[in-house]
């Protein structure tokens, strides 16, 4: 699936939608993985505040550049908790879990969004979505979702 937005709010909005179908995800054994791509400024923050909101997140979504993991408490039946990942900070050819992702990812009630997801290539199964700047304008983008998941999420956005 091909979106184009031509907004920061038309992208947020966009991850409002996304939310409300990996809500119907469900839990399974393991948690929930969306991985974001993109170059620096592309959205993906942005597209993860949009579905932070669409779960009832009412805390402001920052980047966790800094330090790594953000955690939030949710309300509905799936997810219970969600996580926020900026892996940029790592080491590019991966190899870093010492800050407990391995366990993060053990948790079947969790729905984690791991941006620079290309810097944990041991993770295999997940949605893909990555995020590209239009030639035409830095506000237009162009956001691709692909499954790399045994388990496809049906998006209806």
């Amino acid at each position: 699936m091909e979106i184009t937005t031509k907004s920061a709010t038309e992208t947020a909005q966009f991850g409002q939608k996304l939310a409300i179908a990996l809500t119907q995800w469900g839990s399974g054994e393991r948690a929930r993985v969306i991985g974001l791509s993109g170059e620096l400024g592309s959205g993906k923050t942005t597209l993860v505040g949009g579905i932070a909101q669409g779960l009832g997140i009412t805390d402001r979504i920052l980047s966790p550049t800094f330090i790594i993991v953000r955690q939030y408490e949710c309300s509905g039946d799936f997810p219970k908790i969600f996580y926020h990942m900026d892996l940029y900070q790592l080491d590019p050819n991966g190899g870093n879990t010492e800050f407990g992702i391995d366990e993060i990812l053990t948790d079947p009630l969790a729905l984690v969004c791991i941006e620079w997801i290309e810097r944990f290539p041991q993770l295999s199964e997940y949605v893909d979505i990555s995020i590209a700047l239009t030639q035409q304008s830095e506000s237009v983008h162009t956001i691709s979702v692909n499954s790399r998941s045994t388990q496809s999420i049906i998006l209806e956005v």
